[in-house]
């Protein structure tokens, strides 16, 4: 059996999410099935970095069907599913189906929750055969014994099979991809450092413990080799994915086996409780190498902390982040737009809080997400908080009992001016640098519109991110249409950027008509457009297609 492994990055206009998508869940279901479950009759390959990076749907289906080194594709397809790579990755599998119905398509991630398998299932998941919720090792090794060398033909719509998964009660039965050459770690990669799983806490808009308050940790003596590899390889850091660095037992003893075992200092970003620091944790940070931490504080409103299950003290928080400012660590303290209980007065609030304690600056600010399998998520499907949250991805509350949709928009605008940032950064018009063969700019000016696209251009060398030049006469020719078709049909998923040259100026109309031609109403990036006043009609521009009319500011 051959198997392939998908994990998509978020999408952008500059594939500038691309390095944080390493597929340590194909990793280690990989590692995993090659110590405990021996022989020769399978064979596992990860969809590649530059495809995974920058590669148009064409060109990731193409993969799918062909292989890599043309061998035919592969007999099963797995894809980890999140809620930025879930649509694109559906419409991938069902696209497979169609062309090769025997292909066998498995999805886990934090997307296939119990809930959601309890749901309207071949509407949720279309295209997949097998749904794997909770963890995927025992489950990958389990199914290369169970599975057919092919699927059964059946329909991209059919309903799939849901396998619960259990648990892997030995962490340390479950080697480390990086350690085992799976996942490489590339010069300037940032390196995530699993140490552990489950988390105590139950934040109602977490979904980081998957329902498990057991913590579970792997062997401490990988410290050792992921440190050495990170320096042989050149990355510039390493991440650890503990949901709380300072929740483990024995905290102060880890980081001094840290320390033994980081002296070239690679900095370490984790994610703390700043609540719980002393001087005692503080200087052992420090000097194991932490140069930056994440701090979820999320309000500084008691009943909104409250109602979501997240207690904070603001007085030892502010003593936790003076303890670390004070060692040179950089601290980015997590904001939740639109909590229960929180108004606009709140959120400002929030903000005048971080300002006093020298951390507005460095503040990350999010819109609150109602993400399935979570209690909040429940807590809204039941009606409390007079919450109105998206049903699809990226699941953002829209208006609360407290928030209207304007009062979002204006927390967006706030934070802007008050930070100096633009939290929907401009959009470049040139093309981004991709791999070949992948391209990322096709001029049509150069082509022969009444030629069949087809004919002229190969799909799957398009990257997920395309400058498309033009002029009016392009613009305006009937053949235009269908070169739009084409290209829409063959990568949805790719955002596209639309320059205009030439002395002619496009009408307001013709604009919103070329415009029109890329839209995919919905993609994912064009789920937040309302809160910058764009996507909701008249002539506001979507996110994931932009049009430049060379003379325009920024064209």
């Amino acid at each position: 059996m051959r198997v392939g492994f998908i994990q998509l990055p978020v999408p952008d206009h500059g594939a500038h999410y691309a390095k944080a998508n390493r597929p340590l869940a194909a990793g280690y279901m990989v590692a995993f099935a090659r110590r405990h479950r021996l022989g020769a009759d399978w064979e596992a390959e990860i969809l590649p970095d530059h495809l995974a990076d920058y590669g148009g749907d064409a060109a990731i289906l193409d993969w799918m069907l062909h292989g890599g080194d043309g061998r035919g594709g592969f007999d099963a397809v797995f894809f980890t599913l999140y809620l930025w790579n879930r649509d694109r990755s559906l419409f991938l599998a069902r696209a497979a189906k169609r062309r090769r119905p025997t292909l066998l398509t498995v999805a886990g991630g934090p997307e296939v929750t119990p809930e959601a398998c309890a749901g309207r299932i071949p509407a949720d998941f279309p295209g997949i055969d097998i749904l794997c919720v909770g963890e995927g090792e025992e489950f990958f090794a389990g199914f290369l014994d169970r599975a057919p060398v092919r699927g059964d033909g059946r329909s991209p719509d059919a309903r799939p099979v849901v396998h619960t998964a259990r648990e892997v009660a030995d962490l340390g039965s479950v080697p480390n991809p990086y350690l085992e050459g799976i996942v490489p770690v590339r010069s300037g990669d940032i390196v995530h450092f699993e140490q552990m799983r489950g988390c105590a806490s139950r934040c109602a808009y977490c979904y980081y413990g998957k329902n498990s308050r057991r913590e579970r940790l792997f062997p401490p003596e990988r410290v050792s080799g992921v440190f050495r590899l990170a320096v042989q390889r050149g990355a510039s850091e390493v991440y650890f994915m503990d949901p709380t660095l300072n929740g483990r037992a024995g905290l102060t003893d880890h980081l001094r086996l840290v320390a033994r075992h980081n002296p070239a200092a690679i900095p370490i970003h984790a994610e703390v409780r700043l609540e719980s620091i002393d001087a005692e944790v503080a200087d052992a940070m420090a000097a194991a190498g932490v140069r930056s931490v994440e701090a979820g504080l999320q309000s500084s409103n008691p009943r909104a902390l409250a109602a979501v299950g997240r207690p904070a003290d603001l007085g030892a928080f502010a003593r936790g982040a003076r303890l670390l400012q004070e060692r040179g660590v950089e601290i980015r303290t997590g904001v939740i737009i639109g909590l229960p209980e929180d108004g606009l007065g709140e959120f400002l609030s929030t903000l005048d809080f971080l300002e006093d304690v020298q951390l507005l600056a460095t503040a990350e600010c999010y819109v609150l997400a109602a993400l399935p399998g979570t209690a909040l998520r429940r807590g809204v499907d039941a009606g409390r908080w007079g919450m109105v949250a998206m049903a699809r991805p990226p699941y953002w509350v829209r208006s609360t009992s407290k928030m209207a949709p304007e009062d979002f928009c204006a927390a967006i605008e706030i934070l802007e001016r008050r930070q100096g940032i633009d939290y929907f950064p401009p959009v470049s018009p040139k093309a981004p640098e991709v791999p070949a063969p992948l391209v990322s700019e096709l001029d049509l000016r150069r082509v022969d519109l009444a030629t069949a696209p087809s004919r002229q251009v190969d799909a799957t060398r398009l990257a997920n991110s395309v400058t498309v030049l033009l002029d009016a006469e392009v613009a305006e020719s009937p053949r235009f249409g269908d070169w739009a078709a084409f290209l829409m049909e063959a990568t949805p998923h790719t955002c596209w950027r639309l320059v205009c040259r030439g002395g002619k100026r496009l009408s307001p109309q013709d604009r919103r008509r070329v415009r029109g031609a890329f839209h995919t109403p919905g993609h994912f990036l064009n789920q937040g457009a309302h809160l910058r006043g764009g996507g909701s009609g008249g002539d506001a521009e979507p996110e994931s297609v932009r049009f430049f009319q060379e003379g325009d500011a920024g064209g």
